[in-house]
């Protein structure tokens, strides 16, 4: 993929001005940045959701909480074996498209089963096998991508940037999911996430090539 910049700006005077986002110059990695911004901060609202929504199915039970976090840690464990030689044999964004759509498909599931009053427990735990199963593909497919979308002498500040998105969701996402909680519930929460991969989605699908 070719990595291009702004031809608007001069490279030399962008990086005085911004070093700290001079990555950023790169029409292809802002893209995907951006993406990934807006769909971090959905994860860590539908995070705090599924964990409260589990609380109040189990009747505050921490075994059920503690279930759901093995659950995925250990298909984390099971998949990270073979997701990244996955993720070099196949092309990175369209491996990411598919694993973005199926996250979207089964957060509307989520959605739609909490929203019906149909959601159990270990459908609960079967969405979560699934997600991080997803995400054991997904991440290192979304590493690869990255380091393609910017030169050398910026990866480690398109790195550094992917850290900021986490760390900065990690705040939003919950402080965001406490507002919209007691205004659309758990599974407006799950619709909002589902929504948030289609940032990814189009930025994927406007990468240059």
């Amino acid at each position: 993929m070719k990595v291009e910049g702004d031809l608007s700006a001069s490279p030399e005077g962008y990086g005085s001005r911004l070093r700290t986002f001079r990555a950023l110059r790169y029409r292809d990695f802002r893209l995907l940045w951006t993406g990934l911004s807006i769909s971090a901060i959905g994860t860590w609202m539908q995070i705090v959701a599924l964990s409260l929504l589990v609380l109040d199915l189990t009747r505050g039970s921490a075994a059920a909480l503690g279930m759901v976090s093995l659950t995925q840690a250990l298909t984390f464990l099971v998949f990270a074996a073979i997701a990244g030689s996955v993720a070099d044999r196949f092309d990175k964004r369209r491996l990411l498209v598919v694993t973005q759509s199926l996250m979207i498909a089964l957060a509307v599931l989520l959605g739609i089963l909490t929203m019906a009053g149909l959601i159990r427990f270990w459908m609960i735990l079967v969405i979560a096998f699934a997600n991080s199963s997803l995400l054991s593909f997904d991440q290192p497919a979304r590493n690869a991508l990255i380091t393609s979308l910017v030169p050398k002498e910026h990866l480690v500040n398109a790195v550094s940037l992917q850290s900021v998105v986490f760390n900065g969701a990690s705040i939003l996402g919950p402080a965001l999911a406490g507002l919209s909680l007691s205004r659309i519930g758990y599974a407006g929460n799950f619709f909002l996430n589902a929504a948030s991969f289609l940032a990814v989605l189009i930025a994927l699908l406007l990468l240059r090539k």
